[in-house]
């Protein structure tokens, strides 16, 4: 079950912070708070580097958990023990958070989530971007605008939120020495101890396939392209001599091995009887792999177990999903305690939180460090 809320989260936040950069790294953080959802853990925290998850931490092992070796390895038993503590403190962080959030929009009955979402990139060891969100029940709720360095309210509940974050004179200093330092630094760090995984290639397989359409007597042809890493990939097709526009596709997607895989997709008439090839580029193939499609071929077998294993991997996730929806905890208004952040280098916690009881009264406490 925790695994699966991980994927579920997981795909979440790399719907928020997608961005693709050639050559460039990122660290990431993802905190969430659950209230009222008994079958899960009350509180979630991932750390991902370049999309891959290389820590976690649940509220019902409270203990971080290293994903690769070579983490394991470079991280000693004190700041695996210092990770440890950091992820309890947040726990209170982020319960006082969701506890507040839930008060001021008036939500009571759950299940309820509050989200925490970091991420920092680097290309050639140089910032890129970075991105800090607070989001409630999977919208967003309150973000921290880079150009401005000013809170953009997303709702009008989170101006305490705002004030909250904005009371000392200085915080603008201390988020942005945070963010485009001490998280940047970190990052570097942890690019240079995990080369040899960050660097690593894994070539893509290709399926071309196609599906008749009743409607329209249209067909769709699609080519699937996956298991590739890294992610930077160019996918496109070509009609006799001409590369085609106007294809549709969900954009990039995460495997659960750490790779990725990528649909381009096709409609054409059922008289068509062009040629068309699929060309795949990455970084893993010494040329452009090129991958044919005949008109009115069958799906291939191959191709078809494919996007049913897809489909299978939604299906369970909205299953997931649903029973959270339907199961809370036995007393309404009754919020559970979690856990909290990761590893030092993205993110520390921030002071202890004290609840308060009014619509001004402090969400989260003010952010130190990282």
């Amino acid at each position: 079950m925790a695994s699966l809320l991980t994927a579920c989260f997981f795909f979440i936040f790399l719907c928020c912070f997608h961005d693709a950069y050639s050559g460039a790294h990122s660290l990431s953080v993802l905190h969430t708070e659950l209230a009222q959802c008994a079958d899960f853990p009350e509180f979630h925290a991932v750390v991902m580097l370049d999309d891959t998850v290389i820590m976690n931490y649940n509220s019902d092992t409270s203990t971080v958990h290293l994903k690769h070796e070579w983490i394991a390895k470079h991280l000693t038993a004190d700041q695996k023990e210092l990770e440890d503590l950091s992820a309890r403190e947040a726990h209170n962080i982020m319960k006082t958070g969701l506890n507040n959030t839930m008060r001021l929009t008036k939500s009571t009955v759950g299940p309820h989530l509050f989200q925490w979402m970091k991420k920092v990139e680097v290309n050639d060891d140089v910032l890129v971007k970075w991105d800090v969100l607070f989001r409630f029940d999977g919208k967003d709720f309150i973000r921290l605008d880079q150009q401005t360095m000013n809170w953009v309210v997303v709702r009008s509940e989170a101006q305490s939120l705002e004030r909250q974050f904005t009371k000392e004179p200085d915080w603008r200093n201390t988020w942005r020495e945070n963010l485009e330092h001490t998280v940047v630094v970190g990052l570097n760090d942890l690019l240079q101890k995990g080369k040899q995984f960050v660097e690593r290639k894994s070539r893509p397989v290709v399926y071309v396939f196609d599906r008749k359409r009743p409607l329209d007597s249209s067909v769709a042809v699609s080519c699937l392209v996956t298991g590739f890493y890294p992610r930077f990939i160019e996918v496109v097709w070509q009609r006799n001599e001409d590369f085609v526009s106007g294809v549709e596709s969900p954009g990039l997607l995460p495997n659960h091995d750490g790779t990725y895989q990528i649909k381009i997709t096709l409609t054409l008439a059922a008289e068509d009887e062009a040629e068309y090839w699929c060309h795949v580029t990455h970084s893993s193939l010494s040329e452009t792999q090129t991958e044919p499609w005949v008109p009115e071929r069958s799906p291939t077998v191959r191709g078809v177990a494919i996007a049913a294993g897809i489909l299978g991997i939604v299906a369970v996730v909205c299953v997931t999903v649903r029973i959270c929806t339907r199961k809370k905890t036995a007393q309404d208004g009754q919020t559970q305690q979690q856990p909290a952040l990761l590893i030092d280098v993205s993110s520390r916690p921030m002071e202890q939180p004290k609840e308060t009881g009014g619509p001004s009264g402090q969400l989260l406490p003010q952010p130190i460090g990282v």
